[in-house]
């Protein structure tokens, strides 16, 4: 039982000096030749506006490589209003790192909270102290009921 428990676990690396954590930065060119329902998205990320109304989001994740090396993106869009995921962005970043950071692998992605009149927002996304999305922004964005617009 315990080689069961060691080969299922992460591996994880010793806590760093404290210093800053970098942010999430992600870019639109992963969202290339989208439809026309989808507005201009813009290349720099931002705050989420308090008075914001967001009627859906976007989200284009890089899926692995094939094995001809070809990528694919797989672009999304969940309606309705994210109270969850607009909750989850306004949480503050950490700022240094307090303990171990698992290995694990985040596929990219690309989010984007489009209001009524077609205007984008890249939200920034709140990290945790290994410079990782926040788990409840990535619990957020699991709750919604994203289907494929590409």
């Amino acid at each position: 039982m315990l080689f069961l428990a060691a080969a299922c676990a992460q591996p994880v690396s010793a806590p760093g000096p404290a210093g800053p954590v970098e942010p999430y930065v992600t870019s639109a060119d992963l969202c290339a030749k989208l439809p026309p329902e989808v507005p201009e998205l813009p290349a720099e990320q931002s705050a989420v506006p308090a008075d914001v109304t967001v009627s859906w989001v976007l989200e284009c994740v890089m899926g692995p490589p094939a094995q001809s090396g070809a990528t694919h993106v797989r672009v999304e869009r969940a309606d309705g209003p994210p109270a969850e995921l607009l909750a989850a962005l306004r949480l503050p970043s950490a700022t240094e790192q307090t303990g171990p950071c698992t290995t694990e692998y985040l596929l990219p992605f690309y989010l984007a909270l489009v209001t009524a009149d077609r205007q984008a927002i890249a939200p920034f996304i709140p990290v945790d102290g290994c410079a990782k999305p926040r788990r409840e922004v990535l619990a957020a964005l699991g709750n919604l009921p994203f289907r494929p617009i590409k």
